[in-house]
């Protein structure tokens, strides 16, 4: 029976929690405000709202998902090792550690030392 001092109001359908979060998915997918996607759909703002309600309330409750992602962890990068070089000037011979960068630098300056 209906209280006679409160006229009924003009409901939309009743919708289940997956039609639900089906609207806000189409609404969030849009990339348009509440009020314009609303307006397009034929749908009041406050059932919009009531929806992302329910279904915010349900993601809260539901148990977590276990996803099939594996984390990986970050190997620290490859450094190349550096390479013995035997160098022999003017009779004698000295062995040492030197990068590429380094053999550069020294071919560099000797030239430079002849010119």
């Amino acid at each position: 029976m209906t209280n006679p001092s409160h006229p009924s109001r003009n409901r939309g359908p009743q919708r289940t929690l997956e039609e639900a979060a089906a609207l806000v998915c189409q609404w969030q997918a849009s990339g348009l405000g509440k009020q314009a996607w609303c307006n397009e759909q034929g749908i009041l703002r406050s059932a919009l709202n009531s929806y992302l309600h329910r279904t915010k309330r349900q993601v809260i409750a539901a148990p977590p998902v276990s996803h099939p992602f594996i984390e990986l962890q970050r190997r620290p990068p490859v450094t190349a090792a550096p390479r013995l070089v035997r160098l022999s000037l003017a009779g004698s011979v000295a062995t040492a550690e030197l990068t590429v960068d380094d053999l550069g630098a020294l071919i560099q300056r000797l030239s430079e030392a002849r010119s």
